[in-house]
């Protein structure tokens, strides 16, 4: 009896507990996924070629050599290029100081026993450096051999502006052979990965407890879930990822800037039409960490980092770049362009207003799909999974023009086929208009 009474009181909250059991899984699921692939991915970091010529080697170093070159940015590890005949024992000592004060900066040590020769080979800090704008670094090595193994560096003719290198007290005209590894991705990707993951799994609960609640309509749940999920689509897939996504934010940037040209102040240059292997943006609008079509944690981190910025670009200030855009029908870039222009006026930075221009499409998609499910008589189902399929997601949260061609076909389809099989719908004038604006709208962009 008393069992009966435990249970008939949970009967009531049985969906929120069945809820709570399906985000608790996800998150179950999600913690596997971090144990087996994203744990340890901390240390990724970014690298850059400093000198990446090795034509020459020096003598065996007995005492130290130092190398002293300018470089601001952040910097965790390098990686330097080692030869020797027998392989050395004993310890590296590494010192990094402020070439201009004297101030040590950095230090550690490695063991060359792991060194191979002919092959670059990382070396670490203690401390990594922070960014500083103007610094002068001079980079100290001082071998401790326990052997008869010694080891020589390998380095360029070549002297990049400002750099000085020195064996053994003895000035050499080149530059080191050397590759710096700089922005660590750190906690950063852990913060990011359990953030989406935990958006997912609130998500997924709440699809259950819509779906077995008596308030249920299907055109709402398409709409909300085609927000939610494309929402998340935006964070996990930067700006750029989508398939040639760069010629369409190119045209989307190009034609805001064309209006903002034409608004600019008098005795402003006022341009003409843009070719096609042309693009205007404002001089700010260039991150190319992000401008690429990998997906990569930097990319995650670059659009975190610089989510609210502004510029102090004006609305009308533009530069030409030498990158393609899509084609001369504009029709379909109205609408992203549109927020393009909004966000010059609001002096929103590169990023927020990559972002904008997409939410605007997905913003499009969902109400043409809410509308599509409610209105169309048959296949409604089906209709509601096509809207939710990872790919239609993945193009409707985008600047691509299909996201807004899978829009206006959907609300077309739709509009047709109540027209033609719903007794109680009958097609009034602004439908027919509405048909004949969407036909004008999509033959132009896919004629084929």
């Amino acid at each position: 009896m008393e069992k009966s009474s435990w249970l008939n009181r949970l009967r009531p909250l049985r969906h929120f507990l069945v809820a709570g059991c399906i985000a608790f899984l996800c998150m179950v699921i999600a913690l596997l996924v971090y144990l087996l692939k994203v744990q340890g991915q901390g240390s990724k970091s970014l690298r850059i070629p400093w000198n990446d010529n090795f034509e020459l080697v020096t003598a065996p170093i007995q005492e130290e050599l130092v190398q002293e070159f300018d470089y601001d940015l952040d910097l965790y590890s390098l990686m330097v290029k080692f030869q020797f005949d027998t392989q050395p024992q004993g310890t590296l000592e590494l010192v990094m100081e402020d070439a201009n004060t004297g101030e040590v900066l950095a230090t550690g040590g490695v063991d060359m026993s792991l060194f191979l020769s002919g092959e670059y080979t990382t070396i670490g800090f203690t401390t990594a450096l922070p960014e500083v704008e103007g610094r002068r670094c001079r980079l100290i090595l001082r071998p401790h051999y326990e052997g008869e193994g010694q080891i020589s560096l390998m380095y360029s003719a070549t002297t990049p502006e400002g750099s000085a290198l020195w064996a053994d007290g003895q000035s050499l005209e080149g530059a080191l052979a050397m590759q710096i590894n700089y922005h660590q991705i750190g906690g950063f990707l852990t913060r990011f990965y359990w953030g989406i993951c935990l958006c997912l799994s609130i998500l997924a609960g709440a699809v259950y407890l819509y779906c077995r609640s008596r308030f249920f309509k299907l055109h709402i749940f398409v709409l909300a879930a085609v927000l939610l999920l494309g929402g998340v689509y935006n964070a996990v897939l930067p700006p750029y990822s989508v398939p040639d996504e760069q010629f369409h934010i190119n045209q989307s940037f190009t034609i805001a800037s064309t209006w903002a040209n034409r608004f600019a102040p008098e005795g402003t240059w006022k341009m003409n039409s843009v070719p096609l292997n042309e693009t205007r943006r404002r001089p700010s609008d260039q991150y190319p960490l992000l401008q690429t079509e990998e997906t990569t944690v930097f990319q995650w981190s670059c659009v975190a980092e610089h989510l609210t910025d502004r510029t102090e670009d004006a609305y009308y200030d533009q530069q030409l770049y030498p990158e393609y855009q899509v084609d001369n029908t504009n029709t379909l870039y109205y609408l992203t362009s549109g927020v393009v222009f909004l966000c010059y006026l609001l002096q929103l930075g590169f990023v927020p207003t990559l972002l904008l221009g997409r939410m605007a499409n997905l913003l499009l998609f969902a109400l043409c799909a809410s509308w599509a499910v409610k209105r169309i008589p048959v296949g409604k189902n089906i209709l509601a999974v096509v809207a939710l399929l990872p790919m239609t997601l993945h193009l409707a949260v985008s600047f691509s023009r299909d996201s807004v061609i899978m829009s206006l076909t959907l609300a077309y389809l739709a509009l047709v086929l109540a027209g033609y099989l719903d007794e109680n719908f009958r097609l009034r004038w602004y439908h027919w208009v509405a048909v004949a604006l969407i036909a004008y709208a999509l033959i132009p962009a896919k004629y084929v």
